[in-house]
């Protein structure tokens, strides 16, 4: 519960709040649940988020592709858990001065998106990334 309540807060300017809420979800939360539960992914991805929009690339992109992990060895690519997480790892590497792997993830994220017509809170977010990273 505490990382949905740390993701609701990305959407403010308490951004340093919401990591914090992630962190301390991610140190609790992880010893109760396992690899393929909904609220282990939900913990290690809404960390993974968070980590990348105070600034801390590397964990986040450590979270994400833990995250991605957690979904499984064959992940579904229909599952909207599995391009989220590659969104988020996508912002990591884009912080990272990584572009072109950062643009090829986020440009798929974007793509499923709009394909499959779910959206999503941080969708501009990726917009704008994805805007910066081609000039």
């Amino acid at each position: 519960m505490q990382a949905r309540w740390a993701y609701a807060l990305t959407e403010t300017p308490r951004l340093d709040e919401a990591a914090r809420q992630a962190s301390e979800a991610l140190r609790i939360d992880c010893a109760h649940y396992h690899p393929g539960d909904f609220e282990f992914w939900t913990v290690l991805a809404t960390a993974a988020y968070t980590q990348a929009l105070i600034h801390h690339y590397s964990e986040s992109e450590a979270l994400a592709r833990e995250a991605l992990r957690s979904l499984g060895p064959k992940a579904d690519p229909q599952d909207a858990r599995y391009h989220e997480t590659r969104g988020y790892l996508g912002l990591a590497l884009a912080g990272e001065g990584r572009k072109e792997e950062a643009r090829a993830l986020i440009q798929e994220t974007i793509d499923f998106y709009s394909k499959t017509g779910r959206s999503s809170l941080y969708i501009d977010r990726l917009r704008k990334t994805l805007q910066e990273l081609t000039n």
